[in-house]
């Protein structure tokens, strides 16, 4: 069908009218059917084809419930023929919401607007159909949105607020008012500020007015008055929420009690400040340093045990060249301790200030710094004396080993309480002419060495006789 007459009821448009009317139709986003009064199809433009998948050639004679899904079938082909016969509308014909039938069957939400017009006698009918998914969508995500928002100010233990964009609070906020005890009209505007403890409220109301100012993120710490009377620590933050054209619509925020947290870093405050005070009087040394060997921290102890006047001078030292011998050891050291977590009895040599050695013993661990970094706290020991000592007793262990094994005389070393043979030099061996692996483990009495037993026992007595004490 020609759309002519479609422009207006009971009237026939000049042919430049049609034309144009035509034009129109065609250029559209919307779709546009016509019916007539038996509702088949006389005029479809191309838009319905984006729309419900039907291209205007095949819906041209076809019934316009084609188009519907089943349970409206019967309604519309009732209340086209009464309104046929009555003139008589029993709804509103303009912007009615319909679920239409796309060509693949799926449904689709469509809003409908209908006209008519009366052509000799013939009463034809016009729809513009807009697919209306997008819409639906969209409010449904913002009605979602919304009922998120109001769930969680009513369900979180935090208080949530908005505010105007000028910063007055017009919209209740139940969380607020349940912890403050405050009214719906005594915290609504600004009188929220009355929940503030003085020396509180100017800060705060200055950093909040510096926010409206830039239009920035509001963030501010203060102390907010429970119903009870008792004050709280809070975190204050808020958020612009703007309009397309970049101006502030609204402030979003909430209000999170941090008082167990204030609390704790006030105790971890004093903590770190005894910590600190016991590191500077602790008798050993005692340093953190980082992966690379830069030291974040020296004890007065470490500094003196290294020769140097100051921790400050052992700070600015390079730990591998500086420090170590090896630098081979402090790689071992840190292997080790991100492999298990901490070390201890791991000895090295170091160097004091003035390039000698000394020994030294540590307990370590992995620590986290204040920037989050890995670290590592070392506990150090001072054990050149008793390295010495070991020294010192190697070598004259050494030296009597050697003695024992070349001297002519003949010496066994015995356990006293059993007279196991422990050992005996080559001179003994040679004397009895025995192996020496023959008499280790062995008894003088096993052996037969002795040709008479009392020489033996006055021999023990007279080993014995220093220690008898009775």
């Amino acid at each position: 069908m020609n759309p002519q007459g479609v422009h207006g009821r009971g009237s026939v448009p000049e042919t430049g009218q049609a034309s144009l009317l035509e034009l129109a139709a065609e250029s559209v986003s919307d779709g546009i059917v016509a019916i007539d009064e038996e509702s088949a199809i006389l005029f479809a433009n191309p838009a319905l084809s984006t729309i419900l998948g039907y291209s205007p050639q095949e819906l041209a004679g076809q019934k316009l419930t084609l188009l519907m899904p089943e349970t409206l079938k019967h309604a519309h082909r009732t209340s086209l023929r009464r309104y046929v016969s009555t003139g008589k509308r029993h709804f509103s014909w303009k912007g009615v919401q319909l679920p239409g039938v796309h060509k693949s069957g799926k449904q689709i939400p469509l809003e409908i607007s209908f006209g008519e017009v009366v052509q000799n006698d013939r009463h034809l009918f016009v729809g513009v159909i807009r697919d209306v998914t997008y819409r639906l969508q969209s409010e449904e995500a913002l009605r979602v949105s919304e009922e998120r928002y109001r769930s969680l100010a009513a369900a979180s233990s935090q208080m949530v607020w908005a505010t105007t964009a000028v910063g007055e609070v017009v919209e209740d906020s139940p969380s607020w008012r349940a912890f403050t005890g405050q009214s719906w009209e005594e915290c609504r505007g600004l009188g929220w500020r009355e929940a503030l403890p003085p020396e509180d409220r100017l800060r705060v109301t200055e950093i909040w007015r510096e926010a409206l100012r830039n239009g920035r993120p509001y963030d501010a710490e203060c102390r907010v008055r429970r119903r009870d009377g008792e004050y709280r620590d809070f975190l204050i933050r808020g958020v612009p929420i703007l309009a397309k054209d970049g101006t502030v619509r609204e402030w979003v925020g909430m209000c999170t009690d941090i008082s167990e947290r204030k609390s704790a870093q006030d105790a971890l405050e004093v903590s770190e400040r005894r910590y600190r005070a016991l590191v500077a009087l602790a008798p050993i040394g005692i340093y953190r340093s980082t992966r690379e060997g830069r030291f974040v921290s020296v004890n007065a102890a470490l500094a003196r045990m290294l020769g140097y006047e100051s921790p400050e001078e052992v700070l600015s030292l390079d730990m591998r060249s500086d420090l170590y011998f090896d630098s081979s050891d402090r790689e071992r050291l840190i292997a080790e301790v991100e492999q298990l977590g901490g070390v201890g009895a791991f000895e090295v040599r170091w160097k004091r200030q003035d390039g000698s050695p000394i020994w030294v013993h540590f307990d370590s661990r992995v620590v986290r710094g204040e920037s989050g970094g890995i670290e590592y706290e070392v506990f150090v020991h001072d054990i050149d004396q008793r390295k010495q000592a070991e020294e010192a007793l190697r070598l004259s262990e050494e030296r009597f080993h050697r003695a024992f094994s070349v001297s002519p005389v003949a010496i066994s070393l015995t356990e006293a309480k059993s007279g196991h043979i422990i050992d005996i030099n080559e001179r003994f061996a040679g004397l009895l002419g025995y192996e020496r692996g023959e008499l280790i483990g062995r008894t003088s009495l096993q052996m037969g060495i002795w040709a008479d037993l009392t020489e033996r026992r006055r021999l023990i007595a007279a080993v014995q006789a220093p220690f008898d004490l009775a």
